[in-house]
């Protein structure tokens, strides 16, 4: 009975171990007695953290990608997955992130599909 007392934090405990009106638990209102299971302490679930690892992978993988879609070979896929990383953080938690990670890989992508153009355009009428 004293380690009930002490894992409920309880001051009072001169009742016996049968006797649970005690104990904090919900009332029933239909049926007037107390309804608590022995782990009432433990039946409510803390609050779930976000889980940003995706959303800040995305969101450092578009700030690499912004200095180096100068070279589309690494510019490009650096943004392709800032995107996906982006996404799927988008799900998980950490929508600021993911979503300024996600604008970052866009532009990166862009700037990065421009630079392989103009490299090939260039590449062309130097051959001609």
């Amino acid at each position: 009975m004293l380690r009930l007392c002490i894992r409920d934090c309880r001051v009072n405990c001169d009742k016996g171990y049968g006797d649970l009106s005690w104990r904090v638990g919900s009332f029933n209102k239909i049926t007037g007695e107390n309804v608590m299971s022995d782990n009432y302490m433990y039946d409510q679930q803390p609050p779930q953290e976000e889980k940003k690892g995706m959303s800040i992978a995305s969101m450092v993988l578009g700030i690499v990608g912004l200095i180096a879609w100068c070279i589309p070979i690494i510019g490009g896929p650096v943004g392709i997955v800032g995107l996906i990383l982006g996404i799927v953080g988008m799900k998980k938690g950490g929508k600021g992130m993911a979503i300024a990670g996600i604008i970052m890989s866009v532009i990166t992508i862009i700037l990065a599909v421009i630079n392989a153009i103009a490299g090939a355009a260039l590449a062309v009428s130097n051959l001609m």
